[in-house]
C-alpha cells in the first residue's frame, strides 16, 4: 500500500512537471498534437498505478519521449509554416457579410445549430450583424461585427482620453502578495500605513486591490 502511494505521488509530480514544460493550455485551447500528447501521457501514467508489478521507469520513459517529441514538433511548427498548417490546420471563414458559408461548415464538420450556439455564447444572436466570423485552429470563433452594431467607444463619442491604471491583487484571503505590491510601485510601509488608516489588520482582509495611482479597494472578511 505504501509503495502504491509513493508511485502515485511520484507519477503525479512527473506528469504535472511534464505538462508544465510543454506549456499546455486549457483543454479547449489545445492544438491537435497537444491534445494527443496530453491524452497519451494521462493513459501511460495510469499504467503503473494499475499494474503494481510494472516498473515505474517503464512509464516515465515513454512520457519523457512524448515530451521531447512535442517540444521538437513545436519548434518545427514555429520555423516552418507548412508543418504548422499540416498539424494545426488553418482558420476558416464560416460567415461573411451576414451569410453563412455552408461549404466551409461541411469542411470542418460543424452544423448550423452548433455554430449558432457558439455565437450565442459570445453574445451574438443575429447572424446579419456579423461582417466576418472565423473558426480558429483551436476551435474558437473570431467575430467582426458590422460598424453599426459595434459597441460604442469613448473615441466614437469624442471623449477626452484618460490613462487606464491596471489593478493588482495586493492581499488575498489575508495573504500579502509582495510581488504585485512592487508592481504597483509601493512598498510595505505604504501598505502598513494604508491598513492603519483603514483600521484593519491584513489578516482580516478578504481582498485588497490597488493600482499604480494609489487607488485601492478593501473587502473585509465576515466575522
Amino acid at each position: 500500500m505504501i509503495l502504491l502511494f509513493i508511485r502515485t505521488v511520484f507519477s503525479y509530480i512527473f506528469v504535472v512537471l511534464a505538462l508544465r514544460v510543454t506549456g499546455k493550455r486549457q483543454i479547449g485551447e489545445l492544438q491537435p498534437s497537444e491534445l494527443v500528447v496530453t491524452l497519451m501521457i494521462s493513459n501511460i501514467a495510469a499504467l503503473p498505478l494499475q499494474e503494481t508489478g510494472m516498473p515505474l521507469l517503464s512509464s516515465l520513459l515513454p512520457i519523457a519521449t512524448l515530451i521531447l517529441l512535442e517540444l521538437g514538433l513545436s519548434g518545427l511548427m514555429l520555423k516552418f509554416r507548412a508543418i504548422r498548417r499540416l498539424i494545426s490546420g488553418r482558420s476558416i471563414i464560416v460567415i461573411r457579410n451576414g451569410k453563412i458559408i455552408e461549404s466551409n461548415l461541411r469542411k470542418i464538420r460543424l452544423t448550423v445549430d452548433e455554430l449558432c450556439e457558439e455565437l450565442r455564447l459570445t453574445g451574438n444572436f443575429n447572424v446579419d450583424e456579423i461582417v466576418c466570423c472565423m473558426v480558429e485552429t483551436n476551435g474558437k470563433l473570431s467575430i467582426l461585427k458590422k460598424f453599426e452594431y459595434d459597441p460604442v467607444t469613448p473615441k466614437a463619442l469624442d471623449l477626452p482620453p484618460q490613462d487606464n491604471a491596471m489593478t493588482f491583487v495586493i492581499i488575498s484571503d489575508g495573504n500579502i502578495d509582495k510581488t504585485t505590491l512592487k508592481l504597483c510601485g509601493f512598498d510595505q510601509n505604504w501598505l502598513d500605513n494604508t491598513l492603519k488608516q483603514e483600521k484593519i489588520n491584513y489578516k482580516d482582509v478578504l481582498l485588497m486591490t490597488a493600482d499604480n495611482t494609489g487607488k485601492y479597494n478593501i473587502l473585509r472578511k465576515k466575522k
